[in-house]
């Protein structure tokens, strides 16, 4: 798209990308050799200031936030609370929580108040960071 600045200049103006859906499946329950080994968290930011991080966890909880002790650390994002959101293995289902954060924890624009099941797929936004869940083990 040609723009003109009002000053006789032309220039091209970039086009907004288009907004992403968040994509919410019903949770189904982890495979029983994955939960009874605790199996494995995997999380990829796909937006924010750390778009492209992925991180792998083989325990049964991820935390996620700016402090030193998280799994996933978002110290770029200053939305981002020290210790913001979990993800967890327990009753069979992956859970996301809010911790208590400044800015929330986000499924599309609704905010998470309590612990909620969630599945791969799932994106989820923290600050300005938008994660989503990989699926357990690898497809092929």
């Amino acid at each position: 798209m040609i723009h003109s600045d009002g000053m006789g200049r032309e220039g091209r103006k970039a086009e907004a990308a288009p907004a992403r859906t968040v994509v919410e499946p019903r949770p189904e329950p982890i495979s029983p050799d994955l939960a009874d080994e605790g199996g494995l968290l995997q999380v990829e930011v796909l937006g924010g200031p750390m778009d492209g991080l992925v991180h792998f966890s083989t325990g049964s909880a991820l935390l996620l936030g700016r402090g030193e002790e998280c799994g996933l650390v978002l110290a770029e994002d200053s939305r981002v609370s020290t210790r913001h959101a979990k993800l967890e293995r327990r009753e069979g289902l992956l859970w996301l929580e809010d911790l208590g954060s400044t800015n929330g924890t986000f499924l599309g624009s609704q905010r998470v108040n309590s612990p909620i099941p969630v599945a791969p797929g799932v994106r989820f936004t923290l600050g300005r960071t938008l994660v989503e869940i990989l699926p357990d083990r690898p497809e092929g």
